[in-house]
């Protein structure tokens, strides 16, 4: 398993993006009309930040966002562990052609993206 990204719900991907440029010193690495990937301008290797904009309200509260991501090597055996041990399946599992993704709540409340790629 290797964290793949941390996304973060912004009400506006570009004012947010500002913030984490000039305060923290993150660097814009690609941008899209709804998310901007940020990364350490010095580190390459490093986690990125994902800002996606959001307008839903409920998504902007706490416990749906940061949403930490992981890639995983059996979704089954990644699914039936977390389950086992409190956690909770947040909507249906999605099959699309890059492999199989996943959201669960952690028993913390923390929301968890599980993505096993095809092949």
């Amino acid at each position: 398993m290797s964290m793949r990204q941390i996304v973060l719900l912004v009400k506006n991907a570009r004012t947010s993006a500002s913030f984490f440029e000039s305060a923290i010193g993150l660097k814009i690495m690609h941008e899209t009309t709804d998310q901007i990937q940020m990364n350490s301008a010095t580190i390459a290797s490093t986690v990125p930040i994902i800002l996606k904009e959001s307008t839903n309200v409920s998504q902007l509260t706490t416990g749906y966002t940061p949403i930490l991501c992981f890639d995983v090597n059996s979704m089954d055996n990644t699914l039936t562990k977390a389950l086992e041990m409190g956690a909770v399946l947040d909507g249906p599992i999605k099959y699309p052609i890059q492999g199989k993704f996943a959201s669960i709540k952690s028993p913390d409340g923390f929301m968890i993206g599980l993505f096993e790629p095809a092949g």
